[in-house]
């Protein structure tokens, strides 16, 4: 029975991953995806990165200590971020080590913190992400499709590139002002047109009003800058940039 649910994941999976970067006919028809038109990745690069991302999902599914749905993937040139929430610490490392091993890694950052998302935080989540993609696309100062959204209990990370910092921030911006987001964590690379240089990942805190009208820094029990302020950038050769609470919040016993 689990060797059936297994392959079950793993198609499902498959099929997922094919669809941010290759079109998928439904019923005869011609499903909408996003992933090649407008992104200035070329398709052959998106192509690999969602075949990476796919691996690992896939590593997941087989492991006997990583829930496969509370753990997302993101991969952005060979650079992978694992984002969400975990039982415990032998789940993050397990996961961390998975994404190491898949085969067209070069870098694997870990957001994954030790807590429960319970089922409204993750409809709360996928509204943030929709709202904060949405804002990208109508924005003209920003490449929308270059720039890809997660979001665990209102913690939004974005990955991807931008042109400028100038462009980065501007992100970074317009994600901080989406209702209900507490934090924005950034790790877009920005890589000019007439350079392949990258530069580092920064951390943003998005403010916090009180009722009164003062403007609070959220914390967030965990190392991060004050608003407006750039941590030190995440190394690279598959170097860690980790950040994980060490204790498990009230209800991570649940399913």
């Amino acid at each position: 029975m689990k060797k059936t649910m297994q392959i079950n994941l793993l198609c499902g999976l498959t099929l997922s991953c094919l669809a941010g970067c290759i079109p998928v006919v439904v019923g005869g028809g011609m499903a909408a995806t996003t992933g090649v038109v407008g992104e200035d990745r070329t398709v052959s690069n998106q192509m690999e990165d969602s075949w990476v991302a796919m691996k690992i999902r896939s590593r997941f599914v087989q492991s006997d200590l990583v829930r496969v749905g509370n753990i997302g993937v993101s991969v952005n040139n060979g650079k992978v971020l694992l984002t969400g929430a975990a039982m415990n610490q032998e789940e993050v490392d397990e996961a961390i080590r998975i994404a190491r091993e898949a085969r067209g890694v070069t870098e694997v950052r870990s957001e994954i913190r030790v807590q429960y998302v319970g089922p409204s935080e993750l409809a709360n989540d996928a509204l943030i992400t929709s709202k904060v993609k949405s804002q990208f696309l109508v924005n003209s100062d920003i490449h929308g499709l270059n720039i890809h959204v997660k979001t665990t209990k209102g913690v939004v990370y974005l990955t991807g590139e931008s042109k400028t910092t100038q462009e980065r921030d501007r992100a970074i911006q317009v994600a901080r002002q989406v209702s209900d987001v507490r934090e924005v964590v950034s790790y877009i690379d920005i890589i000019p047109e007439s350079s392949g240089k990258t530069s580092g990942a920064t951390r943003e805190l998005a403010p916090v009003t009180s009722s009164e009208g003062a403007v609070k820094v959220p914390s967030t029990g965990h190392d991060v800058a004050p608003v407006s302020i750039p941590v030190e950038s995440p190394k690279v050769s598959g170097a860690v940039h980790e950040t994980v609470s060490p204790v498990a919040a009230p209800g991570t016993s649940a399913p």
